[in-house]
């Protein structure tokens, strides 16, 4: 019995690595628009990705760096604190 609670774990445990591993690596479309806001003005990033120069997302990944659109009402590209470099 013990070894069945066991193995049925490792399956649940390898399961959710499967699909975290699925959804952390969606391709994101570079045509998609993207804007970032700095605390002062929103920049128009569509086309970019982070860290190539132009802006780059900082932890905590529980803020969003980038959205869809120029304002807090639209949906988030990436995570993270946007910087403009």
């Amino acid at each position: 019995m013990k070894t069945k609670i066991l193995n049925f774990l490792r399956l649940g445990i390898f399961a959710f690595a499967i699909m975290a591993a699925y959804a952390f690596t969606q391709p994101i479309d570079p045509n998609q628009p993207k804007y970032g806001f700095d605390g002062n003005q929103w920049h128009n990033v569509t086309g970019q990705m982070p860290g190539q120069g132009v802006y780059s997302c900082d932890l905590p990944l529980t803020d969003i760096c980038t959205r869809t659109g120029e304002g807090e009402g639209f949906d988030q590209v990436e995570p993270g604190v946007f910087i403009k470099n």
